[in-house]
């Protein structure tokens, strides 16, 4: 009997063992995510540091993912984040990724980007958002944005009304009361006491204010001769 009774402890002892070994890492990982739920950048990183442990090959399925893609900024940004974590990354995918790198920071690639921006007005990145505003600063870019707009109106999709001129004062009306429920809702700096967040609202409760005033000088004003709102004017 007293045999029988050591026998069934020691399994008792060996089963709590094996369960609390399964059941560590997501009670560790637990532990840390309470630890760290006052500080986002922590509990970003512990979160991350799980998802890693859960599935060591994540990264070279992201990696692989955004080369296919042909993002080779997002395949850059997976093979750092390898780094730091010290992940080994395949030879042949190490290659992938800094030839690729190396192709997408070529003057070949940027001028390829920075002629997109120009004339699609569409900015990815820093050499097509150069290409869009090379275009705003000449009149090629105001043309460029009415076709744009033009061909979605045509096309049944979205529209950015105001660059057509299309019910121009009814648009604005529309962003003036929006501007002013954000400002003085979400940015109302003199109630923060601690001087970066009051200096950061204010920034914000200022920017408001200038697109404001730019709002209402065009509901003054209106869309001008050469616009959507002008031409039916005229048909009438």
């Amino acid at each position: 009997m007293k045999r029988a009774k050591l026998v069934l402890a020691v399994v008792s002892m060996a089963v709590s063992a094996a369960v609390t070994a399964a059941l560590w890492p997501n009670a560790r990982d637990a532990l840390a995510v309470l630890a760290a739920q006052d500080d986002p950048a922590a509990l970003a990183d512990v979160r991350l540091n799980s998802a890693l442990r859960n599935s060591p090959l994540l990264i070279h399925d992201n990696i692989s993912a955004a080369l296919d893609a042909g993002d080779a900024d997002l395949a850059g940004s997976f093979a750092e984040l390898a780094r730091d974590k010290d992940i080994a990354l395949d030879g042949d995918l190490s290659k992938r990724v800094n030839d690729a790198v190396m192709e997408d920071n070529s003057t070949t690639q940027f001028a390829k980007r920075f002629a997109i921006g120009l004339v699609t007005g569409n900015a990815d990145d820093v050499a097509s958002l150069s290409g869009t505003i090379a275009g705003d600063l000449f009149v090629f870019g105001d043309i460029r944005d009415v076709v744009r707009e033009g061909k979605h109106l045509a096309m049944g999709e979205e529209t950015d009304h105001l660059i057509l001129g299309l019910a121009t004062r009814y648009v604005v009306l529309v962003m003036i009361i929006f501007v002013l429920v954000a400002t003085f809702s979400s940015h109302r700096y003199w109630e923060f006491t601690d001087v970066a967040v009051r200096r950061a609202q204010d920034s914000s409760f200022y920017k408001n204010i200038a697109m404001l005033g730019g709002f209402l000088f065009l509901f003054v004003v209106g869309p001008g001769r050469f616009s959507l709102d002008a031409w039916l004017k005229r048909q009438r």
